[in-house]
């Protein structure tokens, strides 16, 4: 895109400015919470079902550009995300924080703190949970630079 606005040396410039700020971000992260290995990147439909984001995803260039481990549980669609059921989040590694991708309805919230399934797979009780404002999944580098800062301050932040 710098080349076509003939900017190309200001567009080299944003996109070392994020890779930066995300190293940095991830170092931070990293050192607030080093029990955590790994990072499942969900967004609830409802509280039974989910979207799990894969390695094709956006999240996932985020996390990497962060020195951050994405856990998933295998290929997602086009889109970079694949749809599970509840149950499927047990699959996940016990040192795996989970975050929220908003929205995050209240109801949601409220019918999963109910649940004694989601109890069971223990996120927010005994297992990492965070929850961070939504984010354009088809974005670009502002995108992935918005994503990290969220991640950093939810983890580096209140923690919540």
């Amino acid at each position: 895109m710098g080349d076509a606005i003939g900017e190309r040396a200001a567009a080299d410039a944003y996109l070392q400015q994020v890779e930066s700020a995300l190293a940095a971000y991830g170092r931070e992260v990293r050192a607030a919470a080093p029990q955590v290995r790994r990072y499942a990147v969900v967004q609830f439909a409802d509280a039974r079902q989910l979207r799990i984001f894969a390695p094709n995803s956006l999240f996932r260039v985020s996390l990497d550009l962060m020195g951050l481990e994405q856990a998933d549980l295998g290929a997602g669609n086009r889109w970079g995300s694949r749809l599970i059921a509840l149950p499927e989040l047990a699959q996940l590694p016990e040192d795996t924080c989970l975050i929220i991708v908003g929205p995050f309805p209240r109801m949601t919230e409220v019918e999963l703190s109910r649940s004694y399934l989601w109890q069971r797979i223990g996120f927010g009780a005994r297992r990492c949970l965070r929850k961070v404002p939504a984010v354009w999944l088809f974005g670009g580098p502002e995108s992935v630079a918005l994503f990290g800062r969220y991640v950093h301050e939810a983890m580096v932040g209140d923690g919540k």
